[in-house]
This record gives C-alpha cells, structure tokens and sequence, in this order.
C-alpha cells in the first residue's frame, strides 16, 4: 500500500502538470513558443542574416582601415547592440533569450557613450560601423552625425564616402549625391542610403554672457526680496 506522503506527491505532480498545460493554453500560441530555444534554432531569421552582413563590410573595410581590438570591442559590445532593434525588428522578441546569451548582455541599451583619449580611433571607428550600416541595410536607411565643429564634420563626411567607395567596387554611379553636407549612395539592395552631417557650434554669443549674468543677478536678488519677506511676515513686521 502506498504511503501517504507518495499519494501526496502523485496528486501534486499531476496538479502541476495540469496547471502547465492549461497555463500554455490559455496564452497565445504565437507568445509562449517564442521562448524556447527549439523555436528559436528551427526558424530562418532575416536579422541574423542583417547582422552577417553588416559585420562582412566591416572585416571588407579592414583592408584599407585596420581596426584595433578596442575598434572591435565598440562596434560588437556597444553600436552592434544599440542596433538590435533596428537589425532584428519583429524577430527580436523571439531571439531575445539566445541575442542576450550570445552579447552577454541583460537588456538592450539604444543609447551609447564611447569615451577615449585624443587619437584613439573613435572618428574612424564611429565611420567604419555608419558605413557597413549604410551599405549592408536594406529599406533605405539614412543615418545624422553631429559634430563639434564644421572641420570635424567635413573629416568623418570624407571618411565615410570613402569606406562607401571602397564596399562599392569603386563604382562612383553608385553615388547620387557627395558634399559636404550629405552622402547618398545606392547600396547593395539596390536601396537608397543617406548619411546627413551637421557640424554644431560650441560656443556662445557676444552677448550671452552678459544675458546669463544678469539672470544670476536677478535670481540672487528674488532669493533673498523671498527670504526677507518670510522673516519679516513671521516676526509680525507685514
């Protein structure tokens, strides 16, 4: 005769299962099957073909600009990874557990800080990635670089219509527009890429330092006409 404590048992692993399988029932089909890996291998998914080709443009470009470890280490751990909502679309919900196992990330940061000393590599670095980007992409995507300056926007503009010479065979009737302020060139989707540069300014006018010390004057006086009337209405003087 079976003990107590195993009928106890047998009825709990049989509510389980019970629960599971009503659980996965009660769930859209398209949700729940998402989350395994069995789903996630059997399925040919568009974006890590994205992710081939943007990182095969790079390694192209490593003949004429060589990129240093850290170089690597921007474009895989840092842009790559801001990029995976662009690169994936609607398949990133069915590839998040196996993109965050294979970046050894726990979630996906759009936004990217790259701090590094003078002569480092981070203008060509941030030129070699918009350029695969803008080659290897398809639906025409365009991308904007601010810079700190007009000499330091002309720099990266020439760069990167460069590194699109050299991803395009040196074909020029690929481009359709190179100045100073934009590059528009078709890819190899036969798409319409678009870089956009816009040097921003640094400094302040003539009078805007005058402008911003009367406003710390005016702000000092208000703090203290506020404190005086706040004594004087405690002390029974209004």
């Amino acid at each position: 005769m079976p003990s107590l404590h195993h009928v106890a048992k047998n009825y709990l692993d049989e509510s389980l299962q019970d629960y599971i399988i009503q659980k996965q029932k009660s769930l859209p089909e398209e949700s729940y099957k998402y989350y395994t890996k069995t789903f996630e291998k059997r399925q040919a998914c568009v974006g890590d073909k994205r992710v081939q080709i943007l990182n095969e443009a790079l390694v192209q470009m490593d003949k004429e600009w060589k990129r240093s470890v850290q170089q690597r280490m921007f474009h895989k751990k840092a842009f790559e990874v801001a990029c995976l909502p662009q690169l994936y679309g609607d398949e990133l919900i069915a590839k998040m557990s196996e993109l965050f196992e294979i970046y050894a990330i726990t979630s996906i940061q759009s936004e990217v800080l790259v701090q590094a000393p003078r002569r480092f590599g981070k203008t060509i670095g941030t030129a070699l990635f918009n350029a695969a980007w803008l080659w290897s992409q398809p639906n025409g995507p365009e991308i904007s670089i601010f810079s700190t300056g007009r000499r330091a926007s002309q720099s990266i503009n020439v760069l990167i219509a460069q590194m699109l010479y050299l991803l395009a065979g040196k074909d020029t009737s690929r481009f359709k527009i190179s100045n100073q302020e934009t590059v528009q060139i078709i890819n190899m989707h036969g798409t319409l890429a678009t870089g956009k540069f816009y040097p921003a300014g640094t400094k302040v006018s003539k009078n805007g330092g005058k402008m911003i010390f009367y406003f710390i004057v005016i702000f000092i006086v208000t703090l203290l006409f506020i404190n005086r009337f706040h004594k004087g209405h405690n002390t029974g003087l209004f």
